[in-house]
C-alpha cells in the first residue's frame, strides 16, 4: 500500500463530471505535480485529498486510514496567502500552536525573522507566501498540498519560492502535491508529473532529472515539457 492511495475516485457537481474512476498511489516523500487544462479537475483532486470535499464515489486512504472528513495530517497553500490581516506574521503562525520558539524558528527558516511583528498588508507578495508556507509547516504536516501558490508572483520571486519549498520538503521528507498550469515549473519541483485530461490521469511523467542541472538533464526536462503539452493540448495543437 502506498502512503496515499486513491481508488476509483469520482467527483461530479450536478450533471458535470469532473473526475471519473481515478486510481493513484503516492509514496512517502514524493513530490507530485498535477498539470492540465483549466477546469480539468486538478484543484478538485487536491481538495478531495485535503478532505475539503466528499467524493461522489471511490475512496482515499492516507497513511493506512481511509479518509473521512478533513485530512488532519495535511496542510494546504493557496494562490492567495489567506493570512489574517489583523494578525501579525507571528500571530498568524500562533493561531494553531502555542509553541513560540517553533514559530520563530520557522520564520527564520523562510527568511522572515525580521518581520515577525509586521502585518500582512506591509509585506510583498513573496513575503506573504513565505509566511503562508511557515504557517502551513507549523503543525509538522505529513502532506503538503499546493494549489498554485506561486501563480501571482513575479518570475524572480517565484523562482526563489520554488527553491525554498523544494528545499524544505526534501529536508523534512514531506510528501507534496502541487497543482500548476506551468509545466516547466512541474519539471523544476516534482519527481513525478500527472497529466489530468478527460476526467482522469492521462499520463504519468517520471522526472529522474529534477535535481540535476547539466545539459543532459535540461534536454530530458525539455522532452517532458514537450510530451506533456502534446498530451494536454492534443498533437496538432502542440505542434502548432
Amino acid at each position: 500500500m502506498s502512503f496515499l492511495d486513491i481508488s476509483n475516485l469520482s467527483q461530479t457537481y450536478g450533471d458535470k463530471e469532473v473526475l471519473k474512476n481515478v486510481n493513484l498511489g503516492i509514496s512517502k516523500g514524493e513530490f507530485i505535480a498535477l498539470v492540465g487544462m483549466s477546469g480539468g479537475g486538478k484543484s478538485t483532486l487536491l481538495r478531495l485529498i485535503a478532505g475539503l470535499e466528499k467524493p461522489t464515489g471511490g475512496s482515499i486512504t492516507f497513511n493506512g486510514q481511509q479518509l473521512s472528513g478533513l485530512n488532519q495530517q495535511a496542510r494546504v497553500m493557496f494562490q492567495d496567502d489567506r493570512l489574517l490581516p489583523w494578525k501579525t506574521v507571528l500571530g498568524n503562525l500562533l493561531l494553531t500552536t502555542d509553541d513560540l520558539d517553533k514559530a520563530k524558528r520557522l520564520l527564520a527558516r523562510v527568511g522572515l525573522e525580521d518581520y515577525a511583528d509586521a502585518y500582512p498588508a506591509t509585506l510583498s507578495g513573496g513575503q506573504r507566501q513565505r509566511a503562508a508556507l511557515a504557517r502551513a509547516l507549523i503543525s509538522s504536516p505529513k502532506l503538503l498540498l499546493l494549489d498554485e501558490p506561486l501563480g501571482a508572483l513575479d518570475a524572480l520571486t517565484r523562482s526563489k519560492m520554488q527553491e525554498l519549498i523544494l528545499q524544505v520538503c526534501k529536508e523534512e521528507g514531506i510528501t507534496t502535491v502541487l497543482v500548476t498550469h506551468d509545466v516547466r515549473e512541474a519539471t523544476i519541483m516534482a519527481n513525478k508529473i500527472w497529466v489530468i485530461k478527460n476526467h482522469g490521469i492521462a499520463a504519468e511523467m517520471v522526472n529522474d532529472f529534477r535535481d540535476q542541472y547539466d545539459d543532459q538533464a535540461q534536454l530530458a526536462k525539455d522532452k517532458i515539457v514537450h510530451d506533456t503539452l502534446e498530451i494536454i493540448l492534443g498533437e496538432d495543437d502542440a505542434a502548432a
